[in-house]
Formats: structure tokens, sequence, C-alpha cells
């Protein structure tokens, strides 16, 4: 009886649950037990288009943290407040006040780093470099702790040193980027940011990094003077960038006014338009609508935007300008503008 009692007990454990929520808990555990947290990633982030919890979040915020994606963590944690469980979990020895293994200590320093405690920081960070000195998670976030210090070519130094451990890891790439422009070194940078997305192509950050680095080499951002072949050079990532997916607003009012720039106002319309509903969209966003409204010889909107604009953001010296310079030309009109 015993035996059949324990038969039965198996085969109902044998069979998964509909959403597949456990299968792809253990799985993802059992790849960051491993070690292998870039791997867990899109098995959590498929769990967490199946279910609503806030464990899985926590789980996937582990891995992203794991995988060296701190800002996708950080993001995540804000958007879904994931937590650990609040019952006794025997997967959470590793991250739990133990601190066992490298699970452990990577969640460790992370909240060290978070909460400002910078000595124990770099000393979790040191301990944990003596028992797995080719991780090339931990140099990530000692390469933060660098950041965070204001040393820059330490910052370079130890993602050049992630980079030789692991010359396809696409995140180390991209932060290496990001550390070589902050140094003044705009051509590896740029070199860099194409590494990221030839070991990711769906890499939408690096696509972005590489439009604004094509932006500053090019001296777009400082001359109002047009070259269209740099401007298409620049604009060709972010198109790409943006068929991914984009979040920052200040990245869409970028693309939006480099639209303008290159003469593809109706894209630039699309793009200002989509912004400006959002409750964190700059001024500038009304202002930039208005101009390639102007262009298109919708002078009736151009102004109505404007003013609008106005009206959120009362005294902003671009949208005043361009309001009165559209006041005045209306005024010398008839009134038919086509719009």
């Amino acid at each position: 009886p015993l035996f059949e009692q324990a038969a039965a007990i198996d085969r109902r454990a044998a069979t998964p649950a509909a959403d597949g929520a456990a299968y792809r808990v253990g799985l993802a555990r059992c790849l960051m037990d491993l070690d292998r947290p870039s791997e867990a990633v899109p098995v959590l982030e498929e769990l967490n288009t199946l279910i609503t919890h806030p464990y899985a979040s926590y789980l996937l915020g582990q891995a992203y943290r794991r995988s060296g994606r701190a800002e996708d963590a950080v993001r995540l944690r804000a958007a879904t407040a994931g937590s650990p469980p609040s019952y006794p979990d025997p997967w959470q020895d590793a991250i739990s006040a133990a601190k066992r293994g490298l699970d452990g200590r990577m969640e460790h320093i992370a909240s060290l780093l978070e909460s400002g405690q910078s000595r124990k920081a770099q000393l979790a960070i040191t301990a944990a470099l003596k028992r797995w000195p080719q991780d090339v998670n931990l140099l990530t976030r000692l390469s933060e702790w660098h950041r965070m210090q204001g040393n820059t070519k330490a910052w370079v130094r130890t993602l050049v040193q992630a980079s030789r451990i692991d010359p396809d890891h696409a995140q180390t790439h991209h932060n290496l980027s990001i550390a070589l422009q902050q140094a003044g070194d705009l051509q590896e940078s740029l070199n860099q940011a194409h590494l990221a997305v030839q070991d990711k192509p769906d890499f939408s950050a690096a696509w972005l990094q590489i439009g604004r680095l094509r932006f500053v080499i090019a001296g777009l951002d400082k001359s109002n003077a047009e070259n269209p072949k740099a401007l298409q050079a620049t604009l060709e990532p972010f198109d790409q960038a943006f068929a991914l997916g984009v979040e920052a607003s200040r990245e869409h009012l970028l693309y939006g006014h480099l639209l303008f720039r290159a003469g593809r106002l109706t894209d630039a319309q699309r793009v200002l338009e989509q912004l400006i509903l959002r409750a964190d969209a700059d001024p500038r966003a009304w202002a930039v609508l208005s101009e390639v409204l102007s262009a298109q010889n919708l002078h009736r909107d151009a102004l109505s935007t404007a003013i609008d604009g106005l009206n959120l953001f009362p005294g902003q010296s671009d949208l005043t300008r361009i309001a009165e310079r559209y006041r005045r030309a209306m005024s010398g009109s008839d009134g038919s503008d086509g719009s």
C-alpha cells in the first residue's frame, strides 16, 4: 500500500501545471545555481508573461542582475515590486541571510551597492572574486563600484578584463562602450557597441548607443548644418532600436528631432505625437512637433501645439518663441493655411 501511495503521488507530481510555472521556476533556479543566469532570463521572461506573481518577478530580477543587466533589474523592480516569498523556500538558501554561494554573494553585493554601502560592497566583491576570479558578473559589479567612485580608468579596465574572459557577452560590450564614451574614446566605444549588437542583434539599448555615438562623432550635436549622409548613418541604428522597442522618453525626443532634421516629417510627427502623451515628456517635444507641423504647412496645428505646450509649461522659452512667431505669421495671413 505504501508503494502504491508513493507511486500515485509521483504521478501527480510529474504532471506539470497548465501554465508550466513550477517547471519554469525549477529550470531557471537550476540554471542560476549552475552559474548560467543568462540562460535563465528567457525562461523567467516567459514565466512572467504566463503568471503575475511577486516571486516570479523577483526571480527574473535576480537573473537580470546575475547577467549584468542591472538597469533591467531596477526597471522591473520599480514596475512589479517583486519580492522573495514570505514562506520557507529551499530555493532561497543561496540568497538568504546566510549568503551562501555565488548567487547569494551577487544579491548581497547588489544590495550593498544600491544602499550606498560602498566600503562593504568593495570588501564583498573582493572576497567573492578570490573564490570566483573569472566570473564576468562579479567583474561587472566591480566595474559598477569603480564607476560609483568616479574612477573611470578602473571602470574601463575591469570591463576590458570581463570582455576578454567572455568575448561574446553582449551586455559587457555595451557596458564597456558606455565606460569608454565617458573616458572620451568615442571610436572604441562605437566598436564595442557594434560588438554588442553582433552578439545580440535584438539588443535595443546597444543600437541606441551606436546611434548616439554616431550623432556625437559626426558633430550633429554641435551644429545645425545638415549633413545628409551623417544623418542617415545616425538614424539607421535609431530605426533599428525603435523597431525593437525603446522606453526612455528622452530617446524618443532625440529620435523625433533627428527625423525632423532628416526631412522624414511624417515619421517625426508620429513619434512626437506619441511622446507628448507621456507624463514625463520634455517640453521641447511640443516645440519640435510645432516645427514639424510648420514644415508641412500645417500652421494652425503648429500654433495650437505650441500653445498646448505653454499651457503645460508656462514661460518655457522655446515654446514662447515659437508661439510668438506663429502668432505673427498668422496675423499677417488670411487664415487659409491648408491645415
